[in-house]
């Protein structure tokens, strides 16, 4: 996700887009004298790495090096100022690009997912492959330890949030115009953005009941399972992922690559590790899970919402 700026005359001028313009704004605003500041906007629900480039940094001076690359929170933004160097006229062209996700990502890896059918449904366990891999597609930055899994449902069940988190990507008007499908490119998606960093995406869905910027718990209804034109019949398909930099990739700025979580599931009484292909598993929606990663205050909601005497 890259786009290209310029100014000329004090004006912003957008010359190329590579990405939605409402993703992330720029602003420049006068400081002192012979000082320019830039601001820019995250409007995503999601944290992302923003990297920022000009094209003759020689031509000012700034207080962070160049090019310059950050973390921004969801609904977030930074700023950084640009002094002149003695140039009548200094060099403001710049780009910057940007990427789902948080700098040094510490995931959670002993978090407790739900599995994301409904409460004592049993589910049949799938093991995904890697979409380039099965059709010998290079990587332009590799994936790393991907792992993805299906869980078998039926026609209209429910699908069910594994963690919380807020709502910050979905599609919703997939048409898959054949029959018998393995996998599938267009297909209707939610990712939610988890407290450490990590995103999860579900996708291979009916009907999607959330919507970006909505948070959600553990346990929340979001859409209606598909597959119903798929070999293997009804089900979601669910991975966990987080941004990385490819040091030894060759891509400039835009060398970012998904690592994969390897996700452990609650069963009610036991925690697994590793949910095993073509095994039946009965899912289990606990208070003590999906309250788990509450604040006080959430809790609080919670507890007032949920466990509030019946009149």
């Amino acid at each position: 996700m890259k786009i290209i700026h310029t100014t000329l005359w004090g004006v912003l001028l957008l010359i190329s887009t590579y990405a939605s313009a409402q993703d992330v704004d720029a602003q420049w605003s006068s400081g002192a004298q012979g000082q320019q500041k830039l601001t820019l906007s995250n409007n995503l629900y999601t944290p992302i790495i923003l990297t920022l480039t000009f094209r003759n940094s020689s031509s000012f001076s700034t207080t962070v090096p160049m090019p310059y690359t950050t973390s921004v929170s969801a609904k977030g933004s930074t700023s950084i100022t640009l002094s002149e160097n003695g140039f009548s006229t200094p060099d403001y062209n710049y780009t910057y690009s940007y990427r789902w996700g948080c700098l040094n990502t510490n995931p959670d890896t002993d978090y407790p997912y739900l599995i994301p059918v409904s409460e004592g449904k049993g589910t049949r366990v799938g093991m995904l492959t890697l979409f380039n891999k099965t059709y010998n597609l290079r990587e332009k930055v590799p994936s790393k330890n991907y792992y993805a899994i299906s869980f078998s449902t039926a026609m209209g069940d429910t699908v069910f949030a594994s963690r919380g988190g807020t709502v910050f990507n979905t599609k919703n008007n997939a048409n898959l115009k054949h029959e018998n499908y393995s996998m599938a490119t267009d297909e209707n998606e939610i990712y939610i953005a988890h407290k450490d960093c990590t995103r999860a995406r579900y996708s291979v869905l009916n009907e999607i009941f959330v919507k970006e910027g909505q948070k959600i718990e553990a346990g929340a209804p979001i859409a209606i399972a598909g597959g119903d034109k798929y070999t293997q019949g009804s089900h979601v398909r669910f991975c966990v992922m987080y941004s990385y930099l490819c040091d030894t990739c060759k891509n400039g700025d835009s060398a970012y690559g998904n690592v994969y979580v390897h996700p452990k599931f609650y069963l009610g009484n036991e925690v697994v590790d590793t949910v095993a292909r073509n095994t039946t598993y009965t899912s289990a929606h606990t208070d003590e899970i999906i309250t788990k990663e509450m604040s006080k205050s959430e809790l609080k909601q919670w507890k007032k919402k949920h466990l509030a005497p019946k009149k």
